[in-house]
């Protein structure tokens, strides 16, 4: 008799959580989107494929997750439910560290080496990236480099050129170029640099070049 009502109530429950009208959507929220994002609330609700009226339990936050990470501009999704009746999607979006410039627009690339959105208006602040011979490589010796320099020097990289594994110079804000050569010893390099930014005269250095780190030049 006892393991009847016990299956009884869990049966119950399983019915009330999986079916029942008691414990449905009724309200979906989106939280994360940037205030100047292109994204908008309804458009992620509607990507989400969450409805109005679905019993909470039977949502899968896989498939919520998968749905919404083929928005390019979504880097995580999050889904958390709030019973009984209350979704919330939690969404940060990708951001830019670099640009790469195509035709007259602008690729938005974030630290993942991700070209996620275009544009066609340059974002400030951001270093433009490019990439003569093998796109793949020379992209990837540049997005290393950058996503490893200190903030210090980061801030004045205004662009990057990159032609392979081992000739990425970078461009200063100011004009004073940097001869980086390859994307290996990037603590060195970083330390060295910055030692010769700080140094004086500094500010009369055209060309700064940490490709052989252990013997930099500048001229």
């Amino acid at each position: 008799m006892a393991l009847s009502v016990v299956a009884l109530v869990v049966g119950a429950s399983g019915w009330a959580l999986g079916w029942s009208s008691l414990l449905t959507v009724k309200q979906i929220s989106v939280v994360g989107l940037a205030v100047d994002s292109p994204l908008h609330s309804d458009q992620v609700i509607q990507l989400s494929g969450i409805k109005i009226g679905e019993p909470m339990a039977r949502i899968s936050g896989s498939r919520v997750k998968r749905a919404l990470a083929a928005i390019p501009r979504v880097g995580s999704v999050s889904l958390v439910r709030k019973w009984p009746h209350k979704i919330l999607l939690l969404i940060k979006e990708r951001a830019p560290i670099a640009v790469i410039s195509i035709g007259n627009q602008f690729s938005l690339i974030d630290s993942e080496s991700k070209m996620y959105a275009t544009v066609a208006v340059m974002p400030p602040d951001l270093p433009v990236i490019s990439v003569t011979g093998n796109f793949r490589i020379g992209l990837k010796t540049a997005m290393s480099v950058l996503v490893y320099l200190p903030d210090d020097i980061k801030r004045r990289v205004v662009r990057l050129d990159s032609s392979g594994t081992d000739g990425l110079e970078l461009s200063l804000r100011g004009g004073a170029k940097v001869i980086w050569g390859s994307s290996e010893d990037l603590a060195v390099k970083s330390k060295v640099l910055l030692t010769l930014l700080g140094g004086a005269g500094a500010g009369h250095v055209n060309v700064f070049d940490v490709s052989a780190p252990y013997a930099p030049t500048t001229s």
